[in-house]
């Protein structure tokens, strides 16, 4: 197997480099990735987190899995790469700090863009069309909070279905189904490849919490469990799922937020959820629930620029199919 140029035995675990481009100082930007290649052949599943620099459960679950992972009783390969943004990460940053791009709506990249775009590129390429199962783990970074989630790709036939029932391999609530388009995320570049894979959601405000990136762990490896790549059976949570479209709530000023509500919380149409002020402490606008749905994400700095979502409402609908399959 080869990966990133690297030659993997089989049983053979190791950390290797993913070269990306030459930086203005001439040094190379380089992104470390954990391989851990089974002693028989099976599914590849790539785990990938810290697109954005401000989110932390999902490279310390990566790196937690790849510690305790044994290649030689695997059947199949784990690749995990706890930070894509090795960039944003030191800054605690969401956007790439050498040209303030946000690495979330740019792949599958471009090989002669700028150094988001190549990591994008690079990554697209090298790993994800590699691969043939692909998780990507987010939390709420700096200016939000959310509630624990994954995401499927809700499009016709096997790689639909497959995107769904992997999604029921993480132990939590709500599941929502992804934007019909492509926004340049790294798992609408799996998806547009042919590569099932969903996303996750969880925390935020620019703190790591412990007890979520357990979670991450548990859906990771239940994850292995469920492709076959490590053994035992995976669980079947004892969980009521809900349902849901995502339905963002977007400011066209800017100022200053006061939420009315609290996440968890469901609202009804024409609910009040919350004000705008400026700074002299005048309202200058009020939010009321477009629809019916349940508070999923809030926005916890106050301040809002013009196009910032300031909340995310989930629209429940009843889905037609049942996991395990």
């Amino acid at each position: 197997m080869i990966i990133c140029g690297k030659s993997l035995s089989k049983g053979e675990k190791r950390w290797i480099q993913l070269s990306v481009t030459t930086l203005p100082d001439s040094s190379v930007l380089s992104i470390p990735i954990g391989v851990a290649r089974g002693s028989e052949d099976g599914p590849i599943l790539c785990v990938t987190s810290g697109v954005h620099g401000d989110e932390y459960e999902g490279p310390w679950a990566i790196a937690d899995v790849f510690k305790e992972l044994n290649p030689r009783s695997m059947k199949g390969t784990f690749i995990g790469i706890p930070v894509v943004n090795v960039l944003a990460y030191p800054y605690g940053s969401r956007t790439t700090p050498l040209d303030q791009k946000d690495l979330a709506r740019f792949f599958p990249g471009n090989k002669n863009g700028t150094v988001s775009e190549q990591i994008a590129y690079k990554i697209t390429e090298e790993i994800i069309k590699k691969s043939d199962y692909v998780i990507d783990l987010h939390s709420g970074g700096t200016d939000y909070r959310y509630l624990d989630m994954v995401c499927y790709f809700d499009v016709p036939g096997n790689l639909g279905e497959k995107s769904f029932n992997l999604a029921h391999t993480f132990p939590v609530k709500v599941i929502f189904r992804s934007e019909e388009k492509p926004i340049g995320r790294l798992i609408d570049a799996a998806i547009e490849v042919g590569v099932p894979s969903i996303g996750t959601e969880c925390s935020g405000e620019g703190r790591y919490n412990e007890k979520k990136k357990n979670i991450y762990v548990s859906g990771i490896k239940n994850a292995l469990r469920y492709l076959g790549i490590i053994k035992g059976l995976a669980k079947t949570f004892r969980i009521k799922r809900t349902y849901i479209d995502f339905k963002p709530i977007v400011s066209d000023i800017g100022g200053f937020f006061k939420p009315k509500v609290k996440l968890n919380e469901k609202v009804l149409k024409g609910d009040k959820l919350g004000s705008l002020l400026n700074i002299f402490s005048e309202e200058i606008w009020e939010f009321e629930a477009p629809e019916d749905g349940l508070i999923v994400a809030l926005k916890t700095k106050p301040i809002v620029k013009p196009g910032d979502y300031i909340m995310v409402l989930g629209k429940e609908y009843i889905k037609g199919k049942y996991w395990p399959p």
